[in-house]
């Protein structure tokens, strides 16, 4: 899995904590422009040549992306999931034109984070069910249920740390 914060050790309710806290932190971050015109700032490019909504859209598209393979895990056996689930390389999301509206883009990235924790914090069979697996495409690779989880919570934070990036390099 790609680099980022270690989130090895955390568990289900670990995960839901982190996710569910995403779009305050992110409505925090757009809120510390200091009534710069925050829609403008939001669409300059960061050091990593994406904007703050693009890091925040990337990271909702992930955790819609994440949050279907960890429920499929959950309740189908073996399912075959995308290769994205591990590889961000993949999660390749088209943007065009405009990288959208910031605002819409922290809407999109609540819906996504309280639709994962939601499914992590509804029934998951108990331990067990996060112990269950299905297999990625193309590596055969197995990951648990709780792997896919923990990679929601490595992207979430991922994409707050690119948007604050970004924007901190727009106020400069």
């Amino acid at each position: 899995m790609p680099a980022g914060p270690d989130t090895s050790r955390l568990s289900p309710a670990d995960c839901v904590a982190a996710l569910r806290s995403y779009p305050r932190r992110a409505r925090q971050a757009v809120a510390a422009t200091n009534g710069d015109d925050v829609d403008a700032l939001a669409e300059v490019a960061g050091p990593d040549g994406r904007s703050a909504v693009q890091h925040l859209d990337g990271a909702a598209r992930s955790l819609e992306m994440l949050g279907e393979a960890v429920r499929s895990v959950l309740v189908q056996d073996g399912p075959t999931l995308v290769p994205a689930v591990l590889d961000e390389s993949a999660r390749v999301w088209v943007v065009e034109g405009s990288s959208g509206d910031v605002h819409a883009a922290l809407d999109h990235l609540e819906a996504a984070a309280q639709s994962v924790a939601e499914v992590a914090a509804g029934d998951a069979g108990g331990a067990e069910g996060w112990d269950r697996t299905g297999t990625v495409a193309g590596s055969g690779e197995e990951v648990s249920a709780l792997d896919v989880l923990r990679e929601a919570v490595r992207t979430g934070a991922a994409g707050l740390r690119g948007a604050d990036a970004a924007l901190a390099a727009a106020r400069h």
